[in-house]
């Protein structure tokens, strides 16, 4: 090895390079999150969508081809499903006097919304009613 490859000024160029490549290392083995987020969100009187945090707590029982499984509704409105395998059906518990919108695209019943998103972000617009 050369003198100048074992200088103690060349100490920190190693050190850079050893980080980036333990950087490289990790950031190659984290995947963006795939799950599908369902919001429940009520309209203000000026149209605009806020998250209903008043459903927190709530039963939603999701299902697919794949599974059936039933979420709680966190402090935001909303909860975190694993990425369906086809179309889901979505329903909710809501309080008395609560209905999924008739507006909501997919909207099977007053509490159960039939979507073919499997991530992302969905919203299910909840009224009384």
């Amino acid at each position: 090895m050369p003198e100048w490859m074992r200088s103690q000024f060349m100490a920190p160029v190693y050190a850079l390079l050893i980080s980036f490549g333990v950087a490289l290392a990790l950031g190659a083995n984290t995947k963006p999150s795939n799950d599908l987020t369902i919001s429940l969100v009520t309209a203000g009187p000026d149209g605009q969508r806020n998250p209903a945090t008043g459903m927190a707590g709530r039963a939603v029982n999701v299902a697919d081809a794949a599974f059936n499984t039933t979420f709680e509704v966190d402090g935001g409105g909303s909860i975190k499903v694993p990425p369906a395998a086809g179309r889901l059906v979505v329903c909710v518990s809501l309080p008395d006097g609560w209905r999924v919108a008739k507006s909501q695209p997919g909207a099977l019943s007053s509490r159960c919304v039939l979507t073919d998103q499997s991530t992302g972000d969905l919203a299910i617009l909840v009224e009384r009613g």
